[in-house]
């Protein structure tokens, strides 16, 4: 069942961000992300994870569930103000305000500035001051500061069913080299299955040319097609986890079910579950090489989703432009033998 719940850490809300930490930033990129937040961007870090000292140090102090004292620091409330009340945050010469949102129990940083002792602009005199004159709601959690905290409970939500679904692939297709598997892709929140992958690894005789080969095969059956972005989402994290390079795949469909297939020799495919690594899935790798190979076969290739079998040996399926790419060196050096070879001047068959 997927029911990540993150631990609720003081957060800094967007004015705070673009209106009082403007320096003191541990990472210029970190300010750069600030000066003008996009709630969706994914770009832009968590914001309790921000490199700033009196971000780090109020998510580390405050967080929804821990006792007021844990970790050894005792909160302190800001004198005279109590409807609502705010808590200090300090380190070094940084001071802020802290706000725990009563019904949620989550805390946010809602403003920060420096200590300046026995002077007017020091932050806590200043912000009450401020609190005095325009009152407290505008220091308050905005629509965009929820939306913001939001996107970041869901990205880190649908991350973690991610990295769930690549480890379980990866321990099926290991039992699948023996006997075909077939695991469930849930959807994100809950244990409803939307759809089911069943895995098996054949032994395919290529012929002399290319002798016995592992043909991996991914049958992904829809249960739920409401979940149809989902799943597609999930081919990629379950490809990208075995194979990420786009072209090694064929892809093709039996009814409702979508099948991919690889091939490989029964030693790399080994080595693919033995080095892969467990991080961030689904990042596809483009092909950077070109290749040559029958022109028909290519044709077919590009617009089938099937693959092809190159001068050289490799297997690919054909979705980029050739043209940028750097060319095959043991194609060409096929390709430049049979020019020498051939003696009709017309050059290689068609590839």
């Amino acid at each position: 069942m997927h029911t990540w719940q993150m631990l609720a850490r003081a957060r800094p809300t967007i004015r705070c961000l673009e209106e009082y930490l403007t320096d003191g930033w541990e990472d210029v990129s970190h300010l750069r992300l600030t000066r003008s937040v996009n709630v969706g961007s994914a770009a832009l870090p968590n914001l309790p994870d921000l490199a700033h000292p009196l971000i780090r140090h109020a998510a580390a102090v405050f967080r929804n569930g821990h006792s007021d004292d844990e970790g050894g620091v005792a909160r302190e409330s800001i004198t005279g103000l109590t409807d609502p009340p705010f808590w200090k945050v300090k380190t070094g010469r940084w001071r802020g305000a802290v706000w725990q949102d009563p019904e949620s129990g989550d805390f946010w940083l809602v403003a920060g500035g420096l200590r300046r002792e026995n002077e007017a602009e020091d932050f806590y005199k200043a912000f009450m001051r401020a609190i005095s004159a325009g009152g407290s709601a505008p220091f308050l959690p905005s629509a965009d500061d929820r939306a913001r905290a939001k996107y970041e409970t869901v990205a880190a939500s649908l991350l973690e069913w991610e990295l769930e679904l690549q480890r379980a692939v990866i321990e099926a297709v290991e039992a699948a080299l023996t006997s075909p598997q077939k695991i469930s892709i849930a959807d994100v929140v809950g244990d409803r299955a939307v759809a089911t992958v069943t895995l098996s690894v054949e032994t395919v005789d290529m012929g002399e040319a290319e002798g016995l080969l592992s043909e991996l095969t991914l049958e992904v059956a829809t249960l739920d097609f409401a979940s149809a972005e989902l799943i597609a989402r999930a081919e990629i994290v379950i490809m990208t986890a075995l194979c990420p390079y786009e072209q090694d795949w064929t892809a093709g469909h039996t009814g409702s079910e979508h099948v991919y297939s690889l091939l490989e020799t029964q030693d790399a495919l080994l080595a693919r579950m033995s080095t892969a690594a467990i991080g961030r899935p689904g990042e596809v790798i483009a092909g950077t090489i070109s290749h040559y190979a029958d022109a028909a076969a290519i044709g077919d290739g590009s617009v089938q989703g099937t693959a092809v079998r190159a001068l050289c040996g490799v297997h690919f399926v054909p979705r980029q432009d050739h043209a940028p790419m750097e060319v095959c060196g043991s194609c060409a050096e096929l390709v430049e033998l049979m020019r020498l070879k051939t003696t009709s001047g017309g050059g290689p068959p068609a590839l």
